[in-house]
This record gives C-alpha cells, structure tokens and sequence, in this order.
C-alpha cells in the first residue's frame, strides 16, 4: 500500500496531461505494450517493487525478505515440500508441506519443525501471499552449522495438469565451493526462481540438523495493488471526460 501511495502522484500528473481516451490508461501507467523491447517494469502498476526500485533493472537491491528455519528432529533424513503450489493446503496431493510448527515430510513421516525468523509473520502467511501474488526469488541463503547438509539440493519443479512435470535442481554445495560462503552459510544463486501456484519445490534434511533459509525477493505480480491504481487512474479520467 506504501508503494501505491507513493506512485499515484506521479500517475495522476500522467493522468492530467494526457487527453487522448484511447491512450490515456498506457500514459497514465507508463506501460510501453506497443514497444515491448523496451519494458523494463517502472511504472507497471501490476507489479509490486519496494522502496526506490523501480524496475527489473534494479531488482537485485531489493530488500524485501523473509526467513525460516526447519529443524529435522528425527534419526534419518527427512524430505519437506517447501512450496507445494496450487496444492497448499491439500496435503493428499502434496505431502509434506511446510507450515509453523510441527509437520510430517513428503512420506508422511513425523520429525520436521519449521519456524518464522520473525515472530510477527508467520510462515503460512508468506505461502499464501506467493499463491496469489506471484513473486521472484532472487537469491537464497542457506545457513547450516553441518557441512554434509550443503550435498543436499532444492528441487524445483513446475506443476502443471496438461504437461508433463518438469524439474530442476539448486545446488547449495556449488555455491559452498564457489567463494560466495562463510563457515555456516552459502549465498544460491536461483537463476529467475519464481513462486507462484505452479511451484512445487523440495528439499531433503538430515538427522538432527537444523537449516536456516532467507529468501531474497524481487518483483511481486500485485493483482490487489493493479485494481487499486486503475480504479484511481479511471476515476481521474472520468473527472477529465
């Protein structure tokens, strides 16, 4: 909402200094549809970018965060389904999943714990925000005083009913072995990783080992935040009419 108050300013001068009725939404949201090599995000009101960001250009200085940990308190390696998406919340289909607290891996055996970083934001608030409002990871951190546990990759895959699934791994351990580390952490590059209802994602822990995650998150698709300019910019253009 910050974000939306902060642009309408700007896209209400759009708004004021356009007449065209055809042209007046494009104008009004700097949106450039007829030249799509030059889209670069700024002023597209479907997208959510925090602070002074304002396009894809700078998503990488985002500082939008979120944090977890999951601890396996069993004795053998536990898998949990860390975004099962559009599958949250039906655990028949997708076993697994993480959520606050206490929960089964994907084979239904008992052992994982999963925690919010920040005591305030709880981890299915941050599941169900992904689910309808689409968002790019842009790097992931993985904390884990275990140097075994870094072996492990994250499985990505992509759920779609008309398709065959498709998959692909984030190797912690290459990241571990590149430079980009300390003793108990490795920085993961994910390479356009997206959250959204078709990702379905996994990950494998150890026998008593504890990993902490931080996610980094870029551009966030906003349907809420979209409404809410248009509806602000349409009004303006009706005053104009």
């Amino acid at each position: 909402m910050k974000h939306i108050i902060k642009t309408m300013p700007a896209l209400m001068a759009l708004a004021l200094r356009n007449s065209g009725t055809g042209g007046r939404y494009a104008a009004a949201t700097g949106l450039q549809v007829a030249d799509s090599a030059g889209y670069t995000g700024q002023g597209d009101p479907d997208i959510t970018i925090m602070g002074n960001v304002q396009s894809f250009a700078q998503e990488g200085h985002i500082q939008r965060r979120f944090g977890f940990s999951i601890k396996n308190t069993s004795d053998g390696p536990l898998t949990a389904r860390l975004f099962a998406g559009y599958n949250t919340g039906d655990t028949t289909a997708a076993p697994g999943q993480l959520k606050d607290g206490a929960f089964n891996d994907v084979d239904g055996k008992p052992g994982l714990v999963a925690t919010s970083t920040n005591s305030r934001k709880k981890i299915g608030g941050f599941l169900n925000y992904v689910l309808y409002n689409p968002t790019r990871i842009v790097a992931i951190r993985l904390s884990c005083a275990t140097r075994s546990q870094y072996n492990q990759e994250i499985n990505v895959a992509s759920l779609d009913p008309f398709v065959d699934t498709t998959s692909y791994p984030i190797n912690a351990d290459l990241a571990f072995n590149s430079g980009s580390f300390n003793t108990n952490s490795a920085d993961l590059n994910t390479d356009g990783l997206q959250l959204d209802d078709k990702s379905d994602i996994t990950y494998t822990i150890g026998a008593g080992v504890t990993v902490d995650f931080l996610l980094f998150a870029g551009a966030s698709l906003s349907p809420s935040q979209a409404l809410a300019v248009k509806a602000a910019v349409a009004k303006n253009n009706l005053m104009l009419s």
